[in-house]
């Protein structure tokens, strides 16, 4: 524990490698698979492809690494990083059914163990966080719904990841000083940065051919399910406002909470597809975490349940 504490000096270092990675390999690895399998011409698409699968190993060491660190903090983390840890050879040992079922419960056990002890341990601007938190325990179900007993939640996962998007927006304008140099800058580079998605929104609304094209690729390219095609218009006006948010907390100061919250959203929907589950169900836990690093401290939630408490038992004793 004394190693992870003096690590800990250090993790802006490895969130930094981690947004990095986790950027490039979700664009030229999870995402771009799929509109590179499509009769149009990528420049140096063979490249990107290589760069986002270096990416990807870089990322899955470094979520490792940034794990181990967190749990100084968040017990929960630790047997959750030896899971990532094992989890390469786990298809080399020729596991029976019953041990991976075995395996997802607990990892299922440990990750709304996670979500509540760092719920708990952060401050009360974490209530911002409830509905990115209600995202990822429902990525959990889902994906344990459709792993065992194939059979995939029947929601609108649109509606929980557009609560989850305002929600994440009003807490990266209400974070620290609303309206200073640093948060002006901020704010005017994240409307920057949504620009191309404004202008992608308008052509999908002026060209049907387009819009039908993105009803296929943007789903599967973000792995969320859309039962009702004529929102996918909706998804764009999302990600930009994701976008917007992301960008302006990480210029105001809060790189963490940017990072963890861009791993959660780029993931948390594939799990929901069964692919590569054991990732997709532990990643999002992880990335909530790191979004409530800086919103961690001994002023939280518990030490206040704590003082309510002891004020409680002084007022029985007293009277």
């Amino acid at each position: 524990m004394k190693i992870l504490s003096f690590v800990e000096k250090d993790i802006k270092y490895f969130l930094i490698i981690l947004g990095v990675t986790g950027f490039f390999q979700f664009m030229f690895s999870e995402a771009f698979i799929f509109p590179s399998a499509l009769p149009i011409n990528i420049p140096a698409e063979p490249y990107l492809l290589a760069l986002g699968a270096v990416s990807f190993y870089i990322f899955f060491v470094s979520l490792i690494v940034v794990s181990l660190i967190l749990s100084n903090k968040i017990k929960g983390l630790l047997p959750i990083a030896i899971v990532l840890v094992a989890s390469p050879f786990l298809p080399i040992l020729h596991l029976s059914y019953l041990v991976y079922y075995g395996i997802e419960v607990f990892i299922i056990i440990i990750s709304f163990a996670t979500l509540v002890e760092t719920f708990m341990k952060s401050d009360i601007r974490s209530f911002l966080f409830l509905p990115t938190l209600a995202l990822v325990c429902l990525g959990l179900i889902a994906s344990f719904s459709i792993d065992f007993y194939h059979d995939t939640l029947t929601t609108n996962y649109l509606d929980f990841f557009a609560a989850s998007a305002i929600s994440f927006t009003v807490y990266s304008i209400l974070w620290k000083n609303i309206l200073n140099k640093r948060s002006l800058i901020a704010y005017i580079l994240g409307i920057v940065c949504t620009v191309p998605f404004i202008q992608f929104a308008h052509q999908m609304l002026t060209n049907r051919y387009i819009e039908i094209l993105m009803e296929m690729i943007l789903p599967s390219a973000l792995g969320i399910t859309i039962y009702n095609p004529s929102h996918i218009i909706y998804l764009v006006y999302i990600l930009a406002l994701t976008t917007f948010s992301i960008v302006s907390i990480i210029i105001k100061g809060n790189g963490s909470a940017g990072i963890g919250y861009f791993l959660i959203i780029s993931n948390v929907f594939f799990g929901t597809y069964g692919y590569l589950l054991l990732f997709y169900m532990m990643l999002p836990t992880i990335g909530y975490v790191i979004m409530n690093y800086n919103e961690i401290k001994e002023r939280n939630l518990l030490s206040l349940l704590s003082s309510l408490r002891t004020i409680r038992t002084s007022h029985k004793s007293n009277a």
